[in-house]
């Protein structure tokens, strides 16, 4: 960092990069986790350990603070959740959504009574055992502070100099009534901890440096991690990778299984992740791979994740999955093709870069991204309106009198418009598109059909059935006929998960993931 300081950032039990299962994770493992983690700090030659805890995180540090025989030096907390019963009722909403999105109804009641019958829940593509849920129920803040920790609260804002809100602003009261050193300080910034998009609020990341920079007593200087230190070996045969792209330095992680056989695989994360990928899948599938000798690379292209660079979309990322199979190849000499693999936009980068390097054998496009907005338009009609005339909880909100008629009306009209647009805004017909397989004018529905036609190694489509960007990608298969054609031929196979929706957000879809990547594999 600027400030000199060294600074870890933890994968708990069940999370991250970190080996386990979120379902078997409770917060005495976590608990645990960290004190090993400090011991290890400590044994490098830390002399000051301060913690940042952001959101329900900020217990856990309150928590382990309590447990040390040396506390932090400071206690700074992102956003923080206070009340451990809270945060738990807001993350059940989470499924309460999902439920009414599928038509169903739930209360937040509901859910917590079928967790003490089942043991687990599935929320928001994790499963939460029924152990980890009461722990976090019973925690407060307040409960875990020993009036000895310098605690620091920062909350961000939509406008500059907006005091804390009100209910915080309480919370920090009761805390310094209970005899509590805190102070407590507002930024401006976007609500970074409750969206999907990749957000920076640079006055939280100023004013957190410069409180962690002022330790009472000593100087903020930088630990050498020894050699040979946990630090060394991620995860069994798994360990970070660095390499260097345009002049910025990337980070990946390598599986490197007992037995390495000649073909690679090199994941691609797309969106708003980095390299485990949402649900971690990229983790499991990975580990998976591994088990059956395919060593494999994943990896954070610039400006995403731990990697440096300007984040400048996918549409531009050739040189950032050149230079990982550069560096994959490097690290394991043996490995002589690669299989590319990606979800959404990642799927579509993999297939334009596909083309232009001989060392890629092949392609695991998971629900490729070849957004339009008539394209969006036709599989909105056709996958969204279809399907709710037929939802049961569509009716029910007729017949209570709760159904929209003018906005859904004006809505449905707008969707008929956009896909009946003029073709005079749609690019040339995919069969004399240019021979430019990078960045160009056409759609990307064209550059698409243009790169699948130039590959030709073996490609595996994964599609899921409750997606409208799977939807979108097969009606505009379906509406060429030189696209369609394509896919009909040998080199080329389809797998639908029917029930399946864009990320895989159950156990059982993310293995069949696996299983059908696995199957693909060993047929050529």
């Amino acid at each position: 960092m600027v400030a000199g300081l060294s600074v870890v950032v933890p994968d708990l039990y069940g999370t991250g990069d970190s080996e386990g299962d979120f379902v078997d994770a409770d917060w005495s493992v976590w608990r645990t986790d960290m004190q090993r983690l400090i011991k290890w700090i400590r044994g490098q030659g830390a002399n000051s350990i301060s913690f940042l805890g952001i959101r329900a995180g900020c217990l856990l540090a309150a928590d382990v603070a309590m447990t040390l025989d040396q506390p932090p030096d400071k206690i700074v907390c992102w956003q923080p959740v206070s009340d451990g019963k809270q945060a738990i009722t807001q993350f059940l909403r989470l499924k309460v959504a999902a439920e009414m999105m599928n038509g169903g109804q739930v209360t937040v009641g509901d859910l917590r009574a079928l967790v003490e019958k089942r043991k687990k829940l599935e929320v928001a593509g994790y499963e939460i055992s029924h152990s980890l849920i009461h722990e976090i129920d019973q925690l407060t803040l307040e409960g875990l502070m020993n009036h000895t920790q310098n605690l620091f609260w920062l909350e961000v804002v939509a406008n500059k100099n907006k005091p804390l809100p009100l209910g915080s602003r309480k919370k920090v009261d009761a805390l310094v009534a209970n005899g509590q050193p805190i102070k407590s300080s507002t930024v401006a910034g976007d609500a970074f901890w409750s969206t999907q998009e990749i957000t920076h609020v640079p006055e939280l990341i100023t004013v957190t440096t410069n409180i962690l920079s002022e330790i009472e007593g000593s100087s903020s200087t930088a630990i050498s991690v020894k050699q040979n230190s946990l630090i060394d070996n991620v995860n069994g045969n798994e360990r970070v990778v660095q390499f260097s792209c345009q002049g910025s330095n990337l980070v990946g992680v390598l599986h490197q299984p007992e037995s390495v056989i000649r073909r690679g695989i090199v994941l691609v994360v797309g969106g708003p992740q980095y390299r485990i990928g949402s649900h971690r899948q990229f983790v499991r599938l990975s580990r998976a791979l591994a088990t059956q000798g395919y060593a494999v690379f994943r990896f954070d292209y610039r400006g995403m994740g731990d990697s440096e660079g300007e984040l400048k979309g996918f549409e531009y990322i050739a040189d950032d999955i050149n230079s990982a199979i550069n560096a994959f190849c490097h690290e394991l000499p043996v490995i002589e093709k690669v299989v590319i693999c990606g979800l959404c936009d990642a799927a579509s980068a993999a297939a334009f870069y596909a083309p232009q390097d001989l060392r890629v054998e092949g392609l695991v496009l998971i629900n490729p991204w070849v957004r339009s907005e008539q394209g969006a338009a036709k599989a909105y009609l056709k996958h969204y309106y279809w399907e709710r005339i037929f939802s049961a909880g569509f009716w029910e909100k007729v017949w209570k009198g709760k159904f929209d008629y003018m906005g859904s009306a004006k809505s449905f009209w707008n969707m008929i418009l956009q896909a009946g647009a003029s073709k005079r805004n749609r690019s040339k017909d995919i069969r004399k598109a240019g021979p430019d397989l990078l960045v160009s004018s056409a759609s990307l529905s064209d550059r698409m059909f243009r790169s699948l036609n130039a590959f030709s190694g073996q490609t595996l489509f994964v599609l899921s059935g409750n997606d409208l960007t799977a939807a979108e990608f097969k009606e505009t298969v379906s509406a060429s006929k030189a696209f369609s054609r394509l896919l009909r031929k040998n080199r080329f196979r389809t797998e639908h998960l029917d029930e399946a929706d864009h990320t895989f957000s159950k156990q059982e879809w993310r293995n069949k993931v696996i299983d059908h990547t696995l199957s693909w594999l060993s047929s050529w």
